[in-house]
């Protein structure tokens, strides 16, 4: 609207186009910035131990999390931090109270969304 010298307040001189532009500068780089922080944990978490069934040997083998494929069993233990999605199988602890005697607990805490 400011290129319209008619409705123009700056006689059709655009004076917001260098704000605006430094603006969108500093943007991208706050944004790049936190693509190659995100990049890097990313990469550090990926790169940790798990503990996976192998099939034909019937025992767990360590693994990095980075090298999981879907369908694997792993044995998570208790505290671990666990960074993918993953459907709980078995857990050790004690059975649930009544009415649900029948289940056993497991609890989850999800967070880094």
């Amino acid at each position: 609207m400011q290129a319209i010298t008619v409705i123009s307040v700056s006689n059709g001189t655009p004076d917001i186009f260098v704000p605006l532009f430094v603006i969108v500068i500093i943007s991208a780089f706050k944004d790049l910035f936190e693509d190659i922080k995100r990049h890097k944990s990313d990469n550090e978490e990926n790169s940790k131990p798990c503990s996976v069934l192998d099939l034909q040997t019937g025992e767990f083998v360590n693994k990095s999390w980075k090298r999981l494929r879907v369908g694997e069993i792993v044995k998570i233990v208790k505290d671990e931090y666990v960074p993918a999605d993953m459907l709980i199988l078995l857990s050790s602890s004690p059975k649930g109270t009544p009415p649900n005697k029948h289940y056993l607990i497991s609890f989850q805490k999800v967070k880094h969304l």
